[in-house]
Order: structure tokens, then C-alpha cells, then sequence
């Protein structure tokens, strides 16, 4: 054979087996970055997780790359709001809850608690609230009796046990017992009389198109056997001097009434709305008896058609002063609140910011003629009246129960 040819066979060997060789170390190094199947589970290896990685990074170097400077100026400037967003968050999560702060100063030995429905011709929503408060919710979140303030006096009340008919049981056994409280005058006064049949001294006052989440309800009703005889609820309001005047003094006594955005802003509040709220049962027997509380109060009520919570917030505040020297302390509950009267209440009118304002004024003149200290007078703060605690308890972090709650703008600037 010629050599020529033995030398391009030997050739063609060595370069058929470099061709082996190459393939498979191919193969070996797919195996290292490939992952493989073992009893149903996939695993990767090391060497496939940081591939893994640099290839997100390369990815992500690619993107910024191809974002103007403005952009990237706007994300830089995001990134550690995020941080800290996250970081605040997961601290709130991990060690906020409930009732870190406030002081027990007076417990409630109460088992349970009964709700009292303020209704007026809604009898669809009617029946929704007292199937969400007596059915829904029920004993199993604390609710023993229901009350309904049946103020149509032209209308006999429907029976109890028709608001529950068509509802269903959804897991509770036994619903609260059902009451309708039929009243001798249509007056918004009517939903703070005393009621016979009643058993607890916590009274849940709630209108008709207000429905408190089942857990937060009961977290309400811890709040108030903390302190039962202050007004817990989930409406904070503040009531202080317009902004051309430094305080509230006994003379002007002139108030400007703040819904939510006034009282996150100043981290302060005085009173909380009866539209969501618990009171002691003491209350309303103070408030309709005209030797212990002025009648002038509960006639402009009825002139107005308006302000009957603002009136009893301020006799809470005066009853309390008078027997420990200090208005106590009133509780905001943050909590899931949904308000279905939002686009059809009273609260929701023209004009209605500046006559809760009037009401303040008004009423505050009243009191201190019949020789009752300015009510109102005193703001607390949000984090102390809080019975959620937030950690690390920044004031920013503090919110309504209902997210409309921030839309009520009208007082803001005066």
C-alpha cells in the first residue's frame, strides 16, 4: 500500500475518535446542565441554578440598558420606597396586632353583645343587615340579640322571624334572637332609647346600610369590653377650630367637623360616628332622660334631621369627664367595612360636611349653656386611640375601614 494512503487512514482514525471524544464530553456536559428525573421529582443541579441566574442578570442588564435616563432616575427613586414598603409590611405582619398599647383601666365581663339596627322604608336592606348580623355572623362571633328601630309609624313592623327566612343558616346553628322595636315618634333620638328586652350592656349601633366583616365585628367587641364605658367603633372624626382661630374656646366655641383624610394627616381624632359603633348601655338612658341631659339636644335633632351621633359622642365625652376628670378615650377599630348607602344617604348630600359643622358649633353652645364643659374640646392621638397597633407605628400606616372614607374632602382646607 502506498504510505500516502496508510497515513490518511491513520488520519481519518485519529479524527473519527476525536469526533467521540467530543461528543461525549458533549454529552457529559448536558447531563451536568440538563436536570434529571428521579421518583417523579425534578432536581437540578448547582452548576444549572447559577446558569440560571446569570442569564436573569444578563436579562436584566439589558432591560435598564434600554431605558432612558428619566426612566431609570424614576426607578432608582422607587426602589428603596418599595424596600422600605416591604420591609415596614413585613414588620407590621410579624409583630402588629391587636391591643398593644391600650391601657385596661375599666374590663367588661360581657359574654356577648346585641346590635341595634337603625332602619328607615329600606326593607331590602333591612333584611340584609339583620341576616349578615344575626345569621351570618351571629352568637358564633358574639352577637346575642338583634334590636330593629321600627320608626314607620304608618307600617306594622313585620315579624322577627321573615327577616331570616330566606337566608339560610351558612354554618350557623342557632342565629341571634331577632327584636323589632316599634317607637311612638319617627325622630333619629328614636334609635338611642332605652330598650327593655336588652340583656348585654354592649349595644352594637349600626345603620342599615353598614356591614361590619364577622371578624371584625368581634375584634370591635374586644375592643370595647377594654374599655366599655368609651365609644369604640369604625368612623373616626376629628372636631377642632377652623384654621383662622388657634383653639376652641368657651365663648365662639366654633368647631369644623373631619372626616378620615384630617384624621390621618393630623394622626388625631375625638369622637367616633354611632353609624358603626358600640356604646354602653348607660348611654342611652342618660341621653333620653331630660334631667340628666339637656332637652335643647335632642329638639335641634329633630329640627335638623341630623347630628344625633354627634350629640351622643359628646355626652359620652362629658359623662366621662365629669366621673374621672378626662373624656375617655374613644377607639377606632380598623377593620373590612362596606357601606351600600354611600351613593343614596344623608351623608352623601350637598353641603353635608358643612352641616355636621354647624351641628358642632351648635350643640357645643348648648352644653355650655346648661354649665356641661366644651365636649370636644380634647384630641387624642391615632396610634394611642388605635386598637390596632402597627410596628414599628409609623402614622402613615393607619387606615379607614372603608377606602371611600378618603374621598370626603370638603372641610379639608378650612
Amino acid at each position: 500500500m502506498h504510505p500516502s494512503g496508510s497515513v490518511g487512514a491513520t488520519a481519518g482514525a485519529s479524527s473519527s475518535t476525536r469526533a467521540v471524544e467530543m461528543r461525549s464530553r458533549a454529552s457529559e456536559m448536558d447531563l451536568e446542565t440538563r436536570p434529571f428525573v428521579t421518583d417523579r421529582k425534578v432536581h437540578r443541579t448547582p452548576h444549572s441554578t447559577g446558569n440560571s441566574f446569570r442569564r436573569i442578570g444578563q436579562q436584566l442588564r439589558l432591560r435598564w440598558s434600554l431605558l432612558s435616563m428619566s426612566a431609570r432616575i424614576i426607578c432608582a427613586l422607587c426602589l428603596p420606597l418599595l424596600l422600605i414598603h416591604v420591609t415596614v409590611g413585613t414588620a407590621d405582619w410579624l409583630w402588629g396586632g391587636y391591643q398593644k398599647t391600650l391601657p385596661n383601666v375599666a374590663t367588661s365581663s360581657a359574654t356577648d353583645f346585641a346590635v341595634v339596627i337603625n332602619t328607615y322604608k329600606r326593607p331590602n336592606m333591612l333584611r340584609e343587615a339583620v341576616q349578615h348580623y344575626a345569621q351570618i355572623c351571629g352568637p358564633r362571633f358574639g352577637v346575642g340579640q338583634v334590636f330593629v328601630v321600627w320608626a314607620e309609624l304608618d307600617v306594622v313592623p313585620p315579624e322577627p322571624s321573615t327577616f331570616l327566612e330566606s337566608a339560610g343558616t351558612r354554618g350557623v346553628k342557632t342565629p341571634a334572637e331577632v327584636h323589632m322595636v316599634a317607637v311612638a315618634k319617627d325622630s333619629l333620638n328614636s334609635r338611642f332609647l332605652p330598650i327593655e328586652r336588652l340583656r348585654s350592656d354592649a349595644i352594637f349601633m349600626v345603620d342599615d346600610d353598614v356591614r361590619v366583616d364577622c371578624q371584625s365585628l368581634r375584634q370591635g367587641f374586644w375592643a370595647w369590653k377594654a374599655s366599655p364605658h368609651s365609644m369604640v367603633g369604625y368612623y373616626p372624626r376629628l372636631a377642632q377650630a377652623p384654621r383662622r382661630r388657634q383653639s376652641v374656646d368657651t365663648v365662639g366655641a366654633e368647631y369644623v367637623y373631619h372626616s378620615w383624610p384630617m384624621v390621618f394627616w393630623k394622626s388625631r381624632l375625638n369622637f367616633i360616628l354611632t353609624k358603626a359603633g358600640f356604646v354602653h348601655r348607660r348611654y342611652l338612658t342618660i341621653y333620653s332622660d331630660p334631667s340628666q341631659h339637656p332637652v335643647e339636644i335632642l329638639d335641634y335633632v329633630d329640627q335638623h334631621f341630623n347630628c344625633e351621633d354627634v350629640a351622643m359622642s359628646m355626652l359620652v365625652a362629658n359623662v366621662t369627664r365629669a366621673e374621672t376628670g378626662t373624656p375617655a378615650l374613644p377607639i377606632y377599630v380598623e377593620a373590612s367595612v362596606s357601606d351600600q348607602g354611600l351613593f343614596g344617604g344623608i351623608s352623601t348630600g350637598s353641603g353635608h360636611m358643612s352641616q355636621r359643622s354647624r351641628c358642632l358649633t351648635d350643640l357645643t353652645k348648648v352644653y355650655i349653656q346648661h354649665g356641661w364643659s366644651p365636649p370636644l374640646d380634647r384630641t387624642f392621638a391615632l396610634a394611642d386611640a388605635s386598637w390596632v397597633q402597627h410596628a414599628p407605628g409609623t402614622w402613615w400606616q393607619h387606615r379607614p375601614s372603608n377606602v371611600f372614607e378618603w374621598f370626603a374632602l370638603e372641610n379639608v382646607f378650612q
